[in-house]
């Protein structure tokens, strides 16, 4: 991370080309991530007891990446039909290196992956997504307002 000491603010930070995944399973399950957009095909998943945990890796050099993330479990059931399951989510990998910015106040207005609008008493009255994160379906805009006695 770089970091201003003028100001006692990080101007960026290094973000690994990587997602980190935690999860449970019974322990003789086998568990694999995998991602089309994975620089690995399949990722096998390390195991502690019922704990699994695996590294998926990720090209964010260019831009944030939004990321389909697959987990399958296989459970062996002996002479029966193994039992699948799996799970699917998205997730936000921001770019590599992040970048922030400052208003006079020293209120983070942007990094990769949102912007920040400040009221007048350091309060932040919007959170959107950054033009560059695509696709649509993970650009988000949230609004706060407040009275005069600040609630």
């Amino acid at each position: 991370m770089n970091f201003e000491t003028t100001s006692n603010q990080y101007t960026s930070r290094t973000v690994p080309g990587y997602l980190n995944f935690l999860g449970t399973a019974t322990n003789t399950t086998t568990v694999t991530l995998w991602s089309p957009q994975s620089t690995a095909a399949y990722t096998p998943t390390t195991r502690k007891g019922e704990y699994f945990r695996g590294e998926v890796p990720f090209n964010n050099s260019t831009g944030a990446v939004w990321l389909k993330v697959t987990n399958l479990a296989v459970l062996n059931n002996g002479s029966n039909p193994d039992i699948v399951t799996n799970s699917v989510g998205m997730m936000l990998l921001a770019k590599t290196p992040e970048a922030f910015t400052y208003d006079a106040d020293g209120n983070l207005t942007s990094d990769s992956l949102w912007t920040n609008l400040w009221n007048g008493e350091n309060r932040r009255i919007v959170i959107e997504s950054s033009t560059g994160v695509s696709p649509a379906a993970a650009r988000l805009k949230k609004e706060w307002s407040f009275l005069p006695d600040g609630r």
